[in-house]
C-alpha cells in the first residue's frame, strides 16, 4: 500500500485434494501441496506464497495487475496439467484472481481476500479446472 503499485492476489486450491486423500492419504495429498508451493517459488521476486489450508495457498504479487496476475494463473494451470514434481504428478487447479491497479493508502486489505475468494467458488462452481478473475476499485 505504501509504494502505490499494482498488487493482486491468487488463491489456488488443488481439485482433487480430497479424493488424494481418501485414496492415498493426506500426506500424499500435502504432497501435492508441497509441489504447488515450489511450482509458485520460482515466480518472480515480488511473489509471497502461503499455505491457506490443507488444498489451498495464497499468492500475494507486488507490481502484478490483472492481466499479468491472470498470465501467472494460467501459466500455474499449465503446469499443473502437464506435471509437477519429482513424480511428474498432474492435476487440475482452481484459481481465483483479484486485483487492485493503484490501492490507496487506507485500502481494505480483506476486500481483496473476499474478491479472490469469490472467484475461486465461481471455479469450483464451474466444475473448477480454471480461473476467474476481478478488478477491484
Amino acid at each position: 500500500r505504501r509504494r502505490r503499485q499494482p498488487l493482486s492476489l491468487l488463491l489456488v486450491e488443488i481439485d482433487d485434494f480430497a479424493d488424494v486423500a481418501f485414496e492415498h492419504g493426506v500426506e500424499r495429498a500435502r504432497e501435492k501441496v508441497r509441489q504447488l508451493i515450489g511450482l509458485v517459488t520460482s515466480l518472480p521476486d515480488k511473489t509471497t506464497v502461503q499455505a491457506c489450508s490443507d488444498s489451498q495457498i495464497a499468492v500475494l504479487i507486488a507490481g502484478a495487475d490483472r492481466a499479468a496476475a491472470v498470465d501467472t494463473a494460467r501459466h500455474l494451470l499449465d503446469s499443473a496439467r502437464h506435471g509437477v514434481g519429482p513424480a511428474g504428478d498432474r492435476h487440475t487447479l482452481s484459481i481465483g484472481v483479484a486485483s487492485v491497479a493503484l490501492p490507496a493508502k487506507n485500502f481494505p486489505a480483506d476486500a481483496l481476500v473476499d474478491a479472490a475468494q469469490r472467484c475461486l467458488f465461481g471455479v469450483r462452481a464451474g466444475g473448477g479446472d480454471g480461473v476467474k478473475s476481478i478488478d477491484i476499485y
